[in-house]
């Protein structure tokens, strides 16, 4: 895979992530119209300590109108991405900076941010297109957030002791907090053995997710499982999000361990 078409890929499939992102908020809108509970009148008091300039943007994109014309030219952006335009990356930046400010941080939490992390890369990557060396420290940024939110993932689950007892995966699929469906919690809870396996197998693979660097085909396999685990996660619980927004990070871990090999 060549640099130039680790950066396609990655727009693309980020631009895909994006473009169902914003049909999910587009499906909520009476959840931040001004009788909802995300009604901007209401959440802009929480900007007061923002600087005016920055306020006086805020009133003029996020009250429910203008915020949903956001959205619409956040949908054609997209699919510009999706079909090459890198061009639109930069503006899709600025539509999820404001989403953030909208829904006072992240709205979905960790694909949010690795949507940030993507756009950053892309984004880099089309202001710099005439320079290789400088798209080439952008898709490695997005290389080193992508293996390292997979290690620190791990590493904090192996300080718990209920992750080192094999027991945390089960616990998990048990709990009410996600609603995972019946006939993917039951096999593990009639068979401890196998929550056990499935925890240490989580384990193993985030823990050991820097080692996709050592080659394309170590890269290949590890992906191939992060897909699935990803898959997994939204059989599961739901986080349908997490899926394509990490897979849009993908291009540049297989990029890099084909230049590192």
């Amino acid at each position: 895979m060549s640099l130039t078409q680790a950066v396609s890929w990655s727009e693309r499939l980020l631009g895909l992530a994006i473009l169902l992102q914003t049909v999910e908020l587009l499906q909520l809108r009476r959840h931040f119209s001004d009788r909802g509970v995300w009604s901007w009148p209401v959440l802009r008091g929480e900007h007061r300590e923002v600087p005016a300039p920055l306020r006086f943007l805020f009133a003029l994109l996020l009250p429910e109108r203008p915020f949903l014309v956001l959205l619409g030219v956040r949908l054609l952006l997209a699919l510009a991405l999706v079909g090459g335009v890198g061009l639109a990356a930069p503006a899709l930046l600025v539509t999820q900076l404001a989403i953030g400010a909208r829904f006072r941080g992240t709205f979905n939490g960790g694909s949010d941010y690795m949507t940030v992390v993507v756009l950053l890369g892309v984004s880099g990557a089309a202001c710099f297109s005439s320079s290789p060396r400088a798209v080439k420290a952008c898709l490695g940024y997005v290389c080193v957030q992508l293996v390292f939110s997979y290690f620190i993932a791990g590493v904090i689950k192996v300080a718990r002791p209920r992750w080192r007892s094999g027991s945390g995966l089960g616990v998990l699929l048990a709990s009410n907090r996600y609603g995972a469906p019946p006939w993917l919690t039951r096999p593990f809870l009639a068979r401890p053995w196998l929550g056990r396996a499935a925890t240490w197998a989580v384990l193993a693979f985030e823990c050991g997710f820097p080692a996709a660097l050592l080659g394309p085909r170590v890269a290949l396999a590890f992906l191939g499982v992060g897909a699935l685990f990803h898959l997994g996660n939204v059989l599961a619980f739901g986080l349908n999000r997490f899926f394509f927004a990490w897979l849009a990070a993908y291009p540049a871990l297989l990029f890099f361990s084909m230049e590192l090999s």
